[in-house]
């Protein structure tokens, strides 16, 4: 299937993009979660795997874990961001902003 991507595609971007490995993905998603898990509990290294795992999740799903790193974040240190969309606070390049987000974890 990826072979017929790239055969088809002289200059791909993206392969997830592609409506057969998309569904391909989703398909394997769970076998995906479990070999990953497995493989944790085993105490071996997992890092292209989990990695996949972690792009599938962030890049496929509707909740991103932007409050999860936000607690991580308030646990390691103080920081703040700014909202986009708000007069005076666009985010543009890297820094400290004005708000913050309390995790009630």
């Amino acid at each position: 299937m990826l072979e017929a991507f790239l055969n088809m595609n002289k200059t791909p971007t993206n392969a997830k993009l592609d409506s057969r490995v998309g569904r391909e993905l989703q398909r394997n998603y769970g076998v995906l979660k479990d070999i990953v898990s497995r493989g944790l509990a085993y105490d071996d290294y997992m890092l292209a795997l989990s990695a996949m795992l972690e792009y599938m999740k962030c890049s496929g799903g509707t909740m991103l874990p932007t409050r999860f790193v936000e607690a991580q974040m308030d646990y390691f240190g103080a920081h703040s961001y700014d909202r986009a969309g708000v007069p005076g606070e666009d985010p543009g390049p890297v820094a400290k902003g004005a708000h913050d987000y309390e995790c009630s974890c």
